[in-house]
């Protein structure tokens, strides 16, 4: 597969909020079976003793540590599904022909190197478009079989310059 990446980390940021999260449930998870093992300690087989205190004080702090997690899990996901939305509908937009689409991010938004690449893209696409489109109507204008030669080499060198297809060979690397 051309695909497949060998680096596991490649948004830091972002991916490293995610493990944080994934920790801290699963402490969660581990602290509320300690608590019920201290509640009822006969049908569990764990026994821990705590007092009811401190286990309605241990309940209310992991409650309010559950709540800012989700909390936080539901801002990030939207700074990932934000820029997933720009990045769809931008592309709807090109795919319909409007070739002024152009990817823009929020600032705390993930993806603003993926935006930045997109709409390098987008741009040299604009811009080969708009070549082709200026020989295709000196083309059409021109009577002179010599310039009908060039214009014809333009429009073929800019076109070869395009990748249609799988597998294709990129022309514009070989040069």
């Amino acid at each position: 597969m051309q695909n497949q990446r060998k680096t596991v980390v490649v948004m830091p940021e972002l991916q490293y909020q995610e493990a944080v999260f994934t920790v801290a449930v699963m402490l969660l998870t581990i602290n509320m079976v300690i608590i019920v093992g201290s509640l009822f300690p006969s049908t569990t087989g764990i026994s821990v003793k705590f007092s009811t205190a401190q286990i309605l004080y241990l309940g209310l702090f992991e409650g309010l540590i559950l709540l800012v997690a989700w909390r936080k899990s539901l801002k990030d996901s939207h700074k990932m599904v934000g820029p997933v939305y720009a990045f769809s509908r931008e592309l709807a937009k090109l795919a319909g022909g409007d070739l002024t689409a152009k990817v823009i991010l929020r600032p705390g938004d993930a993806f603003h190197e993926t935006a930045k690449q997109i709409n390098l893209g987008l741009d040299s696409l604009k811009s080969r478009i708009t070549t082709v489109k200026s020989i295709a109507r000196a083309l059409s204008e021109t009577k002179d079989n010599s310039e009908l030669t060039s214009l014809t080499q333009q429009l073929n060198s800019e076109l070869d310059g395009l990748i249609t297809e799988y597998g294709e060979p990129s022309e514009t690397k070989n040069s």
